[in-house]
């Protein structure tokens, strides 16, 4: 019984699939928006701060 508990142990604990990186997780929510058709507005770049902190007056 012990054997099994440890080759089960080896297996969860030192055989793990690694984790998603940042960058992955971005790429995969890139891939969703292209699937989705999402489009973000068209001024985006030149209006950051005002879609950010709303518009400034």
């Amino acid at each position: 019984m012990g054997q099994v508990i440890r080759e089960l142990l080896e297996d969860k604990v030192f055989h793990r699939k690694p984790r998603e990186t940042a960058g992955d997780a971005l790429l995969r929510l890139a891939k969703l928006g292209e699937k989705l058709r999402f489009h973000g507005p068209a001024d985006l770049s030149t209006r950051l701060d005002d879609y950010l902190y709303g518009e400034q007056k």
